[in-house]
């Protein structure tokens, strides 16, 4: 059974795939609380939780431990649902940035920025958010066919 911290594995990961200067403005405990929601809503999908045979989540002290249906090693397991997990919090936080126009305001740091399309900005966060899914969804398919214990022969 593998265990990982939320905010020292799953979210310190997070924040090394986005750059949210948003979160600059905001308070620790705020940061960590959209964090938090951005897991909960990473983890939910159906095609993450099907990954584990069995899971506990400790919101208290901010911990998870697991067991993976198709395992390799701890420390690969912990990786991989670090990487699947932050995938799907960047995909979580991204989700808004597209629905929303508010989000796709043309100020950074409190002056104008020099657009040339908004359609053009909206376009390319369209094209992220499908990329990433795209890659988590790619992992997670590599993973089930590189260890899939009837490939394996067992």
């Amino acid at each position: 059974m593998a265990s990982l911290s939320y905010r020292d594995d799953l979210y310190s990961s997070f924040l090394g795939k986005v750059t949210d200067y948003n979160f600059v403005n905001m308070s620790e405990d705020d940061v960590y609380e959209l964090m938090f929601g951005y897991f909960k809503s990473a983890i939910s999908q159906p095609y993450v939780r099907r990954l584990f045979s069995s899971v506990k989540m400790d919101d208290e002290i901010m911990e998870m431990t697991f067991t993976l249906k198709d395992s390799v090693d701890e420390d690969s397991d912990k990786y991989f649902i670090i990487e699947v997990l932050s995938r799907g919090m960047v995909i979580a936080w991204l989700e808004p940035q597209v629905k929303s126009t508010v989000n796709l305001s043309q100020m950074y740091g409190g002056k104008e920025q020099k657009f040339y399309s908004q359609a053009q900005q909206l376009s390319e966060l369209k094209d992220l958010l499908s990329t990433t899914k795209s890659e988590q969804r790619r992992i997670i398919c590599d993973h089930g066919y590189v260890n899939n214990s009837y490939l394996r022969g067992e």
